[in-house]
């Protein structure tokens, strides 16, 4: 229908909206309504109003069947497609490349050579498999079946979500790897759903293994030989890795679906930064990708040139089913892959139950994304054989698809007929085979005394995290020429005026200088710069900062040019990359998340526009930044910086939740972190870069009308001359009767309070700078120098039950002598975390103040 001239128009308009209403067309041409149909005919020389169907289907020509094709191949292995064309106009080569078992989806894509690219690729790529490549194709599929029935009669009752109906998924991967020798490393990520079967074909996990950890027996005998230690996931979403050519890794993913997908881009792109040669392959569910949101977020991060690492094969194994869910309720448009033409991305449906289209179709994706380093996706049409776990009964809910797909043959079975039809092997020859593989299963499956895992990463680790031991002084001269070096800037630049007050004011160093908190947090990503430790931070207006704080890359006035400040101190081996992420949360964390295990020693940071931004990537905090470490084994030294504090601007821009990471924190997971000065926070990121241990997440809540406060803005004297402390005394009060311990901002509007001379000369206030882990020794000294204290109190501005009070209760009671009571002062509990009214909130916010002054 599309000719050459038409193409042109196609690839200028939104393709993808035209490809939509085609689609509908050519199904049902009473399904467009009268705007639809005008949109085509004004856009091509057609007339749809003239058309039926019938007559559509004796107009095709070869440029319909090149383009729109894959509406009528025969792509799905349990379902016929009643769209099938037969036209005696359409070649047999033609009909043979585009009508078969493998639907090409191209056609949206905007650029015209990718188009022709695709054309010239599909009519003239040349599969030849030998007769033992033909052999080896069987047994694979053999291993992979025998290893799920084996499963079956051996494990009664348990649960591994099979990959049966989909077993082309192994050779599939198995072309990946074997096309991919010039890669250095090849990343997985994929949910649960076949998982085991990768993990003893692809990643050659011993069956011995797989079959022990269904016994759970010899407990001891696995990793540090602790029992509570003994696969503290299960066994379907563990990781593995191997070396074969490339270095392969199969990333650990919960059961949190699509959630590993930015995990894989960002990993890749920290292997790519230090020139491991290095792409993704991602398996997804049908139902699970147009219907997890993190996908959407994902794909448009995948382009964008913080985030862009190459390119990565998608593979779908779709089943035709989400648990119980047909495709209708699961997804309103054709197929479950319609939503990534609106990334320009290329698609190829896939009949699973066609071994020789599935290796084409491999190869053809290989060398797409190869050529032009884009995502491509495979939409492997298959099946479920039992139901969505080993213990469910599909036909409750399918009853006829199940009654179908009771009576299919497996890809096994005819794969194997069509090497008995081709003379390559006979039955015997074929019993022979799976039966040696049934037996091999068999010998596994027997107790090894001294059996090791081999989860990966695998190393459990609860090393004491201690802020105040690795912080390191740093020398006024020092600091003096980092700053020079940082702000100076040439006068040829047109530096906005309100910056150029600023770097004035910063370069005019001396002791008695104030350091605002964004000043301080330059100079110290700068001295580690320095000392050759790489530096990424991104988060939504991170460059500039939200509040105009930390102006890391700055912009000629003119438009001419710009300046990466932090480039002055980089070489070829270090970089300091500041990136404006998206607007997105959920999969821009979940990308620095998989960046940070891989740069572990660098300082990767994502910063939250304000700190309850940080919900909409609670999944990842809870499934990956708190638990990977005691799940997995798998460090991560990321930093979150949380913008927090009461200001009266309502429930969205107050609360970093401060109770959620306390919820969390436990055998050392995490750090988590509140400063009153700007010297605690260049302390703290220094520490926390430079500490000799395994690395830990660091949750940092950073102020927002604090950034250019007096009193949380420290001298440079008082930074040279200090390191990072747990916490701070304020007053350095002798024999103490009340001691007042909070963190946070409600310390400094504490201070800052005009009655605030008025507190009793015996009263000490205390800022507690590291929540977790709980500074318990510290504390506990404080309370024995002071023996006459009568009353400790806690104060804070979150609600009663909010905020760190029931941590610190929990903890504080522990270690008070027994005459001493402890006492809350801070706002009532709330459902909402914070006022909308910012007359309310002075109000509230003066009476806790006037409570602990009086």
């Amino acid at each position: 229908m599309l000719g050459p001239k038409n193409r042109k128009k196609f690839s200028l308009i939104n393709s993808g909206i035209l490809v939509e209403i085609l689609e509908k067309y050519f199904n049902d041409p009473d399904s467009i309504d009268e705007s639809e149909i005008n949109l085509i005919t004004s856009c091509f020389d057609v007339d749809l109003n003239n058309n039926s169907k019938s007559s559509t289907k004796t107009s095709i020509d070869g440029n319909y069947v090149r383009d729109f094709g894959y509406l009528h191949a025969d792509i799905n292995p349990i379902k016929e497609n009643v769209n099938i064309i037969n036209n005696e106009n359409i070649s047999a080569e033609l009909s043979s490349n585009y009508l078969d078992k493998i639907g090409w989806e191209f056609s949206h894509i905007r650029d015209r050579s990718e188009r022709k690219w695709f054309y010239d690729h599909i009519e003239n790529i040349e599969i030849n498999i030998d007769k033992n490549q033909k052999i080896n194709l069987l047994k694979r599929l053999i291993e992979a079946e025998n290893f799920e029935q084996f499963l079956h009669k051996t494990f009664v009752g348990a649960r591994w979500y099979s990959l049966e109906g989909s077993e082309s998924l192994i050779t599939i991967l198995d072309q990946i790897v074997s096309d991919s020798p010039n890669y250095d490393s090849i990343n997985f990520g994929m949910p649960h759903r076949g998982r085991l079967n990768v993990l003893a074909h692809i990643f050659d996990k011993p069956y011995s293994e797989i079959f022990s950890e269904f016994r759970e027996e010899n407990i001891n005998n696995m990793g540090s030989r602790k029992i509570d230690e003994y696969l503290r996931d299960v066994k379907y979403h563990l990781g593995a890795k191997k070396n074969k050519g490339s270095e392969l890794f199969l990333y650990p993913n919960p059961s949190h679906l699509e959630m590993i997908n930015p995990v894989i881009l960002g990993a890749t792109k920290a292997k790519q930064i230090t020139n491991n040669k290095s792409f993704g392959v991602l398996i997804h569910g049908d139902a699970a990708f147009p219907g997890e949101g993190i996908n959407s977020e994902f794909f448009n991060l995948s382009r964008l040139s913080g985030y862009n690492c190459n390119g990565s094969i998608h593979i779908v194994t779709n089943n035709q089913i989400g648990f119980t869910t047909n495709p209708e309720n699961s997804f309103p448009s054709l197929f479950a892959t319609d939503f990534v033409r609106g990334f320009d991305i290329p698609i190829i449906h896939i009949n699973g139950d066609d071994i020789y289209s599935c290796i084409k179709a491999t190869k053809v994706a290989i060398d797409y994304k190869n050529k032009f380093n884009k995502d491509i996706v495979l939409d492997l049409v298959a099946y479920r054989r039992y139901g969505h776990q080993e213990m469910d009964d599909p036909t409750i809910t399918q009853p006829l698809m199940y009654e179908k797909i009771s009576n299919h043959p497996s890809v096994t079975k005819i794969f194997s007929e069509k090497l008995i039809k081709e003379k390559i092997l006979n039955e015997d020859e074929i019993g022979r085979i799976k039966s040696t593989h049934i037996q091999h299963m068999s010998n596994s499956n027997k107790p090894i005394e001294n059996l090791e895992t081999s989860i990966w990463p695998g190393e459990f680790n609860f090393d004491e995290i201690n802020y105040e031991t690795s912080s390191q002084s740093i020398n006024i001269d020092e600091l003096e020429k980092i700053n020079k070096k940082l702000y100076k800037i040439d006068g040829k630049f047109n530096l906005n005026k309100r910056l150029k007050s600023i770097f004035d004011k910063r370069l005019k160093f001396d002791e008695n200088l104030k350091l605002e908190w964004g000043h301080a947090e330059m100079l110290s990503l700068a001295s580690l710069i320095k000392n050759n430790i790489s530096v990424r931070f991104s988060g939504q207006d991170s460059q500039r900062g939200t509040f105009s704080q930390r102006n890391a890359i700055i912009w000629d006035s003119t438009g001419k040019d710009k300046i990466r400040l932090l480039d002055r101190f980089t070489n070829k081996d270090i970089y300091a990359d500041i990136v404006n992420s998206p607007l997105s949360e959920m999969a821009a964390l979940a990308f620095e998340f998989g960046y940070s295990i891989i740069e572990n020693k660098s300082l990767i940071i994502w910063e939250a526009q304000f700190g309850d931004f940080v919900n909409n990537a609670q999944s990842v905090i809870d499934e990956f930044i708190v638990s990977s470490q005691p799940k997995w084994g798998l460090d991560s030294n990321l930093v979150l910086l949380l913008p927090h504090g009461y200001e009266g601007m309502g429930p969205n821009h107050s609360s970093g939740w401060i109770e959620r990471f306390l919820e969390s924190a436990d055998n050392n997971n995490i750090a988590i972190a509140n400063c009153t000065t700007s010297s605690q926070y260049f302390h703290l990121l220094r520490a926390h870069t430079l500490m000799q241990k395994q690395s830990n997440p660091l949750i940092i809540f950073t102020p927002k009308s604090l950034l250019r406060h007096p009193i949380s803005s420290s001298s440079v004297k008082d930074l040279t001359s200090s390191k990072f402390k747990s916490i701070i005394k304020n007053r350095n009060v002798k024999n103490a009767n009340k001691i007042i311990i909070g963190s946070g901002k409600i310390i400094v509007d504490i201070m800052n309070d005009p009655d605030y001379k008025k507190l009793s000369s015996k009263a000490e206030l205390l800022s507690i700078e590291m929540l977790y882990p709980f500074p318990k020794i510290a504390l506990k000294k404080i309370f024995d120098e002071h023996r006459n204290t009568k009353e400790v109190i806690w104060v804070q501005e979150e609600p009663q039950n909010r905020g760190a009070w029931k941590f610190m209760r929990e903890r504080v009671d522990k270690i008070l002598p027994n005459s001493t009571a402890l006492k809350y002062v801070g706002r009532e509990p709330s459902a909402a975390t914070a006022t909308g009214s910012a007359s309310v909130h002075k109000i509230q916010q003066k009476r806790i103040i006037d409570c602990i002054l009086k």
